[in-house]
């Protein structure tokens, strides 16, 4: 889904009336349309809480990809500090219901890591290394360097 939005944004949202018209205009996406605009709305105004809230309450229902909960968890890890709201994108991570991605442990390592967890996120990178992918184990090893050394892998 592809949208360019201009203007400030609303400091209000009528949920109720918007999935009103949703349903009416467009029954077969609204569910979907509803989904992303939630998630796009509370990054933009950085409501960790509410956005964790949504990916949580929909997590369950197995009603988003793997890059969905990706880009939300990013978004949380690069605007968040609060370590509830961390913690709860954590718990993601450890939940049998996130759609399975052989590159999801980056990011379990990244909320790790923000969490001050840094030899459990060492620990999750370690338990990724390949013996077919030299590759790979050069970027784990350098993460695990950034992360000894105090720094994240997202940082220069």
């Amino acid at each position: 889904m592809m949208v360019i939005y201009s203007g400030e944004i609303q400091k209000k949202v009528n949920w109720a009336a918007l999935k009103k018209r949703l349903d009416h205009d467009y029954p077969r996406f609204s569910s979907t349309i509803m989904d992303y605009s939630k998630f796009s709305y509370y990054s933009w105004t950085k409501d960790w809480t509410n956005l964790a809230k949504i990916i949580t309450h929909q997590l369950y229902k197995r009603k988003f990809t793997y890059r969905f909960i990706e880009n939300a968890t990013q978004s949380i890890i690069n605007g968040c500090d609060d370590k509830m709201i961390l913690n709860e994108a954590l718990k993601w991570y450890n939940s049998k219901d996130i759609p399975e991605d052989p590159y999801s442990f980056w990011t379990k390592s990244d909320l790790l890591f923000k969490l001050g967890r840094i030899d459990d996120a060492i620990s999750e990178l370690d338990l990724h290394r390949s013996e077919d992918d030299e590759h790979k184990n050069e970027q784990i090893e350098s993460a695990i360097k950034k992360m000894r050394d105090g720094k994240s892998r997202w940082t220069s």
